[in-house]
């Protein structure tokens, strides 16, 4: 895969991750609604008097107590967005593999009992995200995650073994490629 190959799988890769912003701020404000219906509900049961056996507020506490969470799940991963939002700018390439870059694995060799390992590839291109930001389907890998802390301070033709998560069977990866 050549550089210029390469820089449009990136930039593919940060359209999934504009997506991806896209859909926490979506998810984040449907939570916002979720609150305060269960906060009105939670009103209306008071309201009633007794909250011993009302199954509306139990509810209704439940559904806030869910959607905060939510709400604070959100809220990290958007601020974890930010934060890649403002260092994907600063990124330049260096001799190794840093946050930002986005690499071409090639299998070497074969996956071990491939009928057992289906979910492997013979090839990857992952951009490596920092502050927990992943959707490895769409080639966003976080730098926390075990391939992207093995990634960090590769170089071109380096290898790794990435493990099948439920089998723990592991393929060797060559690093064909960065930018």
């Amino acid at each position: 895969m050549s550089d210029e190959e390469l820089r449009e799988e990136s930039r593919r890769i940060d359209e999934c991750f504009y997506a991806h912003e896209s859909s926490v701020r979506a998810t984040l404000d449907e939570q916002h609604r979720i609150l305060v219906a269960a906060n009105e509900e939670c009103q209306d049961a008071m309201a009633q008097g007794d909250l011993r056996e009302n199954a509306q507020y139990e509810q209704a506490v439940k559904d806030i107590q869910a959607a905060q969470k939510n709400i604070v799940d959100q809220e990290m991963q958007l601020s974890g967005i930010e934060i890649c939002r403002h260092e994907i700018m600063k990124y330049t390439r260096t001799g190794a593999i840093t946050p930002f870059s986005t690499v071409h694995l090639k299998l070497v060799g074969s996956i071990p009992d491939a009928k057992e390992c289906r979910a492997l590839k013979d090839e990857y291109i992952f951009k490596i995200f920092m502050a927990g930001v992943s959707d490895t389907k769409n080639g966003i890998l976080a730098v926390e995650s075990e391939v992207g802390q093995m990634l960090i301070g590769k170089r071109v033709g380096d290898t790794i073994k990435i493990k099948h998560r439920i089998t723990q069977k592991a393929a060797t990866y060559r690093i064909e490629n960065f930018i």
